[in-house]
């Protein structure tokens, strides 16, 4: 008899999407600017959702959004001494806000 691994549970932080929403409602021409706060969570979400990808590792990142980067990590990793859950893994957001100008590049050299 074959026992499958249980379903990884992913979870996100209320305060990332809210952050997620601040910074697309901070953008010119953005569609959850003209939205309730709840609808605009709700579609920050759903965007976040229709991006994961369809299977999950810890290190995968992707984008979601302008300026929108979701980094997939165990539950609780930034906490000193956690307990790695391998039933739950959460999705850490990033938010860009600048663009890169090709005028002012630094190289940088490995080793």
């Amino acid at each position: 008899m074959l026992v499958s691994k249980p379903k990884q549970q992913v979870v996100i932080s209320e305060p990332d999407i809210e952050n997620a929403l601040n910074h697309l409602n901070s953008l010119p021409h953005t569609a959850t600017q003209r939205m309730p706060k709840v609808w605009g969570i709700t579609q920050v979400k759903e965007w976040l959702i229709s991006e994961l990808p369809k299977k999950l590792k810890v290190g995968d990142s992707f984008q979601f959004g302008t300026g929108l980067w979701g980094h997939i990590k165990p539950l609780g990793y930034e906490f000193s001494g956690y307990v790695e859950d391998e039933k739950r893994l959460q999705v850490i957001i990033s938010v860009r806000t600048v663009q890169t100008d090709l005028n002012k590049l630094i190289e940088i050299n490995q080793g």
